[in-house]
């Protein structure tokens, strides 16, 4: 282990860890991994803090001074985290149930500035994260709630996106001495406006339809010609990447938040475990508007039902404190209190 770099010590949990879910178990590995790097924890890096710590919560090894001294060294260097690395800190910290709450406010504090940048699913994962640790971070909850709540009063366009208006103005100069400004005028509906102009020079051999001008720019140039390919494709498939990781732009509109109805579910479940009272995000209608348009998946998913049922029900006890949020869309709701009644039968079945 003592030859091992810092990276490889997280990469080597971080292998093992997913084997574990295969039923390979190394524990006198992790031992041995969490021995080593208790003593190197300061030379780890951010990403190397999280992937340590995220590799042991998956794995299920307990490794209580390793989980401290990262600890420490996260709540000194949070400022140098990146949102996932916020997020999977704060999850593998709560999966584990390492107490660790000098670290938990320190995050709260680093993402309670860096909520613009978050999407529906990061809200979702950092409320969780906390909920299951059962830390209560007023203010990160508040700012969460508010900035998720002006994110959904936006309508939401078919691809995923929000819709905006784009408008290309291209405007094409030759001049005498063959160079060509091209000037690009971008317009977006309540944005900005952003004009970029480039200047090419055009190469002085001149015509593609003379062959005879075009060899001689190739004989002027110095340079050899290529000669023709014989066989210009030889590969049947079409895509010149054939594997999905280096095709070139294999997804141009990818949805910005995956698994929305999950994410909804979990989030609402978050806010009524710690019982976040987020009028910006639960007073309006638009948490509503968005359960009704993912309510066919919500509405297939058993622990996305529990989840909302236990929402409800926290929604119901703070209209008592004369709260009057709008509930969830009569066929969830119907289906929520359906699921909630089953569970509860089936565990005086069971009792």
């Amino acid at each position: 282990m003592r030859e091992f770099e810092n990276q490889h010590l997280a990469n080597t949990a971080k292998s093992f860890a997913k084997a574990r879910s295969g039923g390979h178990q190394a524990p006198d590995l992790f031992e041995a991994i969490a021995q080593e790097a208790q003593g190197r924890v300061g030379q780890f890096s951010a990403l190397d803090l999280k992937d340590m710590a995220l590799a042991f919560a998956r794995a299920g090894h307990k490794a209580p001074a390793l989980f401290e001294a990262i600890a420490q060294q996260s709540q000194r260097r949070v400022g140098q985290f990146g949102k996932h690395h916020l997020i999977d800190t704060a999850w593998a910290f709560a999966l584990t149930g390492h107490e660790a709450p000098a670290l938990f406010e320190a995050i709260a504090q680093e993402a309670q500035g860096r909520v613009g940048q978050f999407k529906l699913h990061d809200v979702s994962n950092l409320a969780t994260s906390f909920a299951t640790a059962r830390k209560k971070a007023p203010g990160l909850f508040e700012a969460l709630g508010l900035g998720l709540g002006l994110g959904l009063e936006r309508p939401v366009a078919p691809s995923g996106r929000s819709p905006r208006t784009l408008t290309l103005t291209l405007t094409l100069t030759l001049t005498p001495t063959l160079t060509r400004t091209r000037t690009r005028t971008q317009t977006r509906t309540r944005t900005c406006t952003r004009t970029r102009t480039r200047t090419l020079t055009r190469r002085p051999v001149c015509s593609r339809r003379s062959p005879r001008r075009r060899d001689r720019g190739w004989a002027s140039s110095g340079r050899r010609r290529p000669k023709p390919d014989p066989n210009p494709n030889p590969n049947p498939n079409p895509n010149p990447y054939p594997y999905p990781s280096h095709s070139r732009n294999p997804n141009p509109n990818p949805d910005p938040d995956p698994n929305p109805n999950q994410a909804l579910a979990h989030m609402a479940w978050a806010f009524a475990v710690v019982d976040a009272r987020c009028d910006a995000l639960f007073d309006g209608p638009h948490f509503a508007q968005a359960c009704e348009r993912h309510s066919e998946q919500l509405l297939r998913g058993p622990l996305s039902l529990s989840q909302l049922e236990l929402w409800r029900q926290w929604r119901d006890a703070c209209s008592a404190d004369g709260r009057t949020w709008p509930t969830l869309p009569a066929p969830l709701l119907a289906a929520c209190q359906a699921s909630s009644e089953a569970k509860s039968a089936k565990a005086l079945t069971a009792e």
